[in-house]
């Protein structure tokens, strides 16, 4: 058996050709339009040199990649570190560890908010203290001689006033309509017993 190399297409075709690189070549351009859009592939590398003799090779398409790709996005994922999460794993109650950290840190929260609650009002409170501790009420006596006059007439005048209404009412019940007023009352209190 002469030095030959076997060349798989993707149709499942195989070619022979000699080892040499430029006989390979040859024998791909013969078979397809362009050798550009093709890779060579001996023992999944790209070949290179001369293949060793008596090996399969294998002619792969060239795919066109664009601009960032799903292979982008791995590299950048690789990049990263990749933060191991065991929020998602029970104890051994069955609860999950994610609810359980939350509701620790909750507790951590009301515990401290009810200690910044209890300074501010220890706070209001030393203000008020503090605002409190100088201040004395003073007492204020009028000795003004006008303004008492003036209200002890003022008083005086009401009483006049009421002492005036009721004379007339008086005066109005002795000229005959206070027997009339009278029935009117004892008719209404009548009424309202039934």
């Amino acid at each position: 058996m002469p030095d030959q190399v076997f060349l798989k297409l993707l149709n499942c075709k195989t070619l022979t050709s000699a080892p040499s690189l430029d006989d390979i070549n040859a024998c791909i351009s013969r078979n397809f339009v362009n050798l550009n859009n093709y890779y060579i592939i001996c023992s999944g590398k790209v070949l290179v040199n001369d293949p060793p003799i008596n090996s399969t090779l294998h002619i792969i398409p060239r795919v066109l990649g664009g601009k960032g790709g799903f292979g982008s996005k791995l590299k950048a994922q690789g990049r990263k570190k990749i933060e191991v999460s065991n929020s998602s794993c029970r104890d051994l109650d069955g609860n999950r560890l994610s609810t359980l950290k939350k509701n620790q840190e909750l507790a951590i929260y009301l515990r401290k908010e009810a200690e910044l609650e209890a300074e501010k009002e220890k706070a209001i409170d030393a203000k008020i203290a503090k605002g409190l501790k100088g201040f004395q009420p003073k007492k204020v006596h009028l000795d003004d001689t006008r303004l008492n006059n003036d209200m002890e007439e003022s008083f005086d005048g009401v009483a006049d006033a009421i002492q005036k209404a009721f004379a007339r009412k008086t005066l109005h019940h002795s000229k005959g309509k206070a027997k009339l007023d009278l029935d009117q009352d004892e008719y209404k209190s009548s009424s309202d017993e039934d």
